[in-house]
């Protein structure tokens, strides 16, 4: 996953000088649509008007949004990763999200395939983005939330991977706010309510209820917590009319149970793949 969020990175291009300040994209007059980390630090959020933003940081830059400059950075992205892995889901151009299939690409980084996970090739996507400037974080795991997951919190340059049973356990760990589960927070607030605060908690509720009583994103959430099989990557062309020739009209599936994501790198690399009903599928997510 592009990180910062793809406008906050075409205006660090744009404008060099800006890396070190607080900064956010917002349109005029409207509200802001993406800040970078420092800002966000001190409380500047998506979805503030820019007078809230300032009583939070009174020294923050705020630049027009350039969404045609942040299309063809995600379209740098997913080119970037094309040269990895033949099957690359564009899942999110506005938050710079993509996974990666890294299923069957061992034996071509020296691995044995019984101890597979996508680590190298997270590793090396995130070197090579670096090069061009680009900086993502990336997990990789055996599904887009693992990988997606791990990929928020990828420290110093170091992509997470995590196999099958140890994917697992992270993932019931996961608080229900981690934007990885898609909840919102109004469901989030109604589960705590019920003492139900992570997803392994929220797996343990029996399906029929939770099917009757709560929305569809808990009960999405519900089924990546309690383990369902996942749909293959989706390598098709990024979301935005901006999109090179080379990706309209272009439909690829992945191979079920393995896939990766940009933005993160997991067995999915969220996400690349990892290992799944005993095969090696790591994915990953940048």
């Amino acid at each position: 996953m592009l990180h910062p969020a793809p406008l906050i990175q075409t205006a660090w291009r744009a404008r060099p000088a800006l890396r070190g300040a607080p900064l956010a994209a917002a349109p005029a007059g409207g509200r802001v649509a993406s800040a970078c980390p420092l800002a966000e630090s001190v409380g500047v959020a998506d979805g503030q008007s820019v007078a809230q933003a300032r009583l939070r940081c009174p020294t923050l830059a705020v630049v027009p949004p350039d969404p045609m400059a942040a299309a063809l950075l995600y379209d740098e992205l997913l080119y970037t990763l094309v040269a990895f892995s033949p099957v690359v889901e564009a899942a999110d151009a506005d938050a710079g999200m993509a996974y990666l299939d890294a299923h069957g690409l061992a034996a071509l980084w020296g691995v044995d395939p019984t101890r597979w996970d996508g680590s190298a090739v997270a590793r090396a996507i995130v070197d090579a983005l670096a090069t061009r400037g680009i900086d993502v974080r990336a997990g990789a795991g055996p599904t887009r939330v693992v990988a997606r997951a791990l990929a928020r919190r990828m420290e110093a340059g170091e992509p997470r991977a995590l196999g099958s049973d140890a994917a697992m356990a992270f993932l019931r760990a996961l608080p229900l706010a981690d934007p990885a589960l898609g909840l919102t927070p109004a469901a989030v607030a109604a589960l705590r309510d019920l003492g139900i605060t992570t997803a392994g908690a929220l797996a343990a509720l029996p399906e029929a209820g939770v099917s009757l009583r709560f929305s569809d994103d808990v009960r999405a959430a519900w089924r990546v917590a309690a383990g369902a099989d996942e749909p293959p990557l989706d390598a098709a062309g990024p979301p935005h009319r901006h999109a090179h020739p080379r990706w309209r009209g272009e439909r690829r599936r992945g191979p079920r149970g393995g896939g990766a994501g940009a933005g993160g790198t997991a067995s999915r690399t969220a996400g690349l793949p990892g290992t799944r009903h005993g095969r090696v599928n790591p994915p990953a997510h940048l």
